[in-house]
């Protein structure tokens, strides 16, 4: 009997040990994590990022970190919406265009920046509903993206901006309730005097596509539509394409501050997307969307990944 005491007695002052252990080491590495997101520019708790530190967009704790702050799960619902399952429910069809281009692929992913409420004018709704996709929804403004939520689409969603470099920060977010679809991402430039007077300011947080995707766990992106009202050029160069495998673009290229569409604007940006996709030598023009404009340029351009 006195043995078997002596043994629990042991045995108990052992695994309290091991337990005290364990715990202080649990203790030291989240020290250690919020010390490692601080350093990275990340406030824990506040969801804030500093407004000049670089940052490697591949860093594994910031990912996790992203993941599970910033980034909204996939519902389980079944979405509550009237429309036939084969509604298109984009802008100039880009929708039925992807999907032909596609070969009516199924179970794809998608990224949809400019999202909205995730319905109006959606590029990305129909392959979710009648494709049996899912993908990465991305809407700075804060009352559309409520709005997105309440929809319960089948997909991640965050309410961020995507970086214009890979310098995490906060960036300037300039939107009008009245006019949710249209926002000034990496400047003003694409919006009148008086708009600007008239339309709430935010500093909005932003990261990378790359990280977004680390963060969601993919490196494929069948259908990448990208509308961020005049950023799109500097989140494109945040691409490592090396890295990541995204098939097709839709890009909007029409220069519109709201009131006037600048038809040579519009021709300057088309310009400048398509000598980018040349100079990464894995993209082809496959077209211009809406066609048959009777003379008109058109809204987005696409492309396609030739490898």
């Amino acid at each position: 009997v006195t043995r078997w005491k002596n043994f629990w007695a042991s045995f108990s002052k052992f695994y309290v040990y091991i337990l005290t252990l364990t715990m202080v080491l649990l203790l030291i590495r989240l020290f250690n994590y919020k010390e490692h997101l601080k350093n990275n520019g990340i406030v824990e708790g506040e969801h804030q990022v500093s407004e000049t530190n670089l940052f490697d967009p591949s860093d594994g704790q910031l990912v996790e970190y992203i993941r599970e702050n910033w980034i909204h799960s996939p519902s389980v619902d079944v979405l509550d919406i009237s429309e036939p399952l084969d509604h298109d429910f984009s802008q100039f069809g880009q929708s039925k265009v992807i999907d032909k281009l596609l070969n009516a692929k199924t179970r794809g992913f998608f990224i949809e920046c400019g999202a909205m409420n995730g319905k109006d004018l959606s590029n990305t709704l129909y392959f979710e509903r009648f494709r049996k996709w899912t993908g990465i929804l991305v809407e700075p403004h804060p009352e559309s993206f409520s709005d997105l939520i309440k929809l319960k689409r089948n997909a991640y969603a965050a309410n961020i901006l995507l970086c214009p470099s890979n310098e995490q920060r906060k960036l300037p977010f300039i939107y009008q309730s009245m006019r949710p679809g249209y926002s000034a991402l990496k400047d003003i430039n694409m919006m009148r005097d008086d708009d600007i007077v008239n339309a709430y300011k935010l500093q909005i947080q932003c990261f990378t596509v790359y990280t977004l995707l680390r963060a969601v766990g993919t490196k494929y992106v069948d259908y990448f539509s990208l509308d961020v009202e005049g950023a799109e050029m500097a989140v494109l160069k945040t691409i490592p394409f090396d890295k990541v495998y995204i098939k097709v673009f839709t890009i909007e290229f029409k220069f519109n501050d709201g009131h006037v569409k600048d038809t040579r604007k519009s021709l300057e940006r088309l310009t400048e997307f398509r000598q980018f996709f040349k100079q990464t030598g894995l993209y082809k023009e496959v077209g211009i969307i809406p066609e048959n404009l009777k003379g008109q340029l058109g809204h987005d351009v696409i492309f396609e990944r030739i490898d």
